[in-house]
């Protein structure tokens, strides 16, 4: 499955996971969320080689209201996706690297109000539980964030289906829109460098 894929299946999991709310009854056939804070260590591997050097620009939506750092010039995309009460639109920004990697940001907008500050701390937990739950994938670390006072969540996971990579995610809550930002990274290819400058790069407008 090509990377772009994958992006497209786990924001769908996140946008899904939202729910808007708490989230989805677990599956039972799947793996329990994992409980608040860092769960599993990565095992160490062998050095990997770094990623090659990339043109990186910073780039806004029309709306301005986020900005990132891009290892290149992100596709725009619109994608109509399930969402709590039907379909809504979720707005990707993606940049695919020719080693497999890729990094994405988007932000859906939910037909519903705003949650109080308790609400959405939870509600992020939720929707962490659930994309791992949904993406049988392993928790390597979390933690809580605020960025430009806009409560956040930040956590890594590895996936092995449909293939390996490591996921390294934030999402946020300001109102009803949803904000994802995206690093996938094949297993054993060392990006980290890149990954931090994308996800420290990650502004929110007011």
């Amino acid at each position: 499955m090509r990377i772009e894929s994958l992006l497209s299946l786990a924001f769908g999991l996140l946008v899904t996971a939202s729910g808007c709310g708490s989230a989805p009854p677990p599956d039972p056939s799947t793996p329990a969320g994992p409980p608040e804070g860092p769960s599993v260590q990565a095992s160490a591997e062998a050095p990997a080689p770094p990623a090659p050097a990339t043109d990186w620009s910073n780039y806004s939506p029309k709306d301005g209201s986020f900005s990132a750092q891009f290892p290149g010039a992100p596709e725009e995309s619109v994608e109509p996706t399930d969402g709590p009460t039907g379909k809504i639109d979720m707005h990707q920004f993606a940049v695919e690297r020719p080693t497999g990697s890729a990094y994405m940001a988007s932000f859906t907008d939910f037909p519903v109000p705003g949650a109080s500050p308790d609400e959405i701390k939870k509600r992020l937990a939720a929707i962490r539980d659930a994309a791992l739950g949904s993406a049988h994938a392993t928790l390597i670390d979390d933690k809580e964030i605020v960025v430009n006072g806009v409560p956040g969540r930040e956590f890594t996971s590895q996936m092995a289906v449909p293939e390996e990579v490591v996921t390294h995610t934030r999402v946020f809550m300001r109102g009803s829109r949803l904000f994802q930002f995206m690093a996938l990274v094949p297993k054993g290819m060392n990006e980290d460098a890149d990954v931090r400058r994308f996800l420290d790069s990650i502004a929110l407008s007011p």
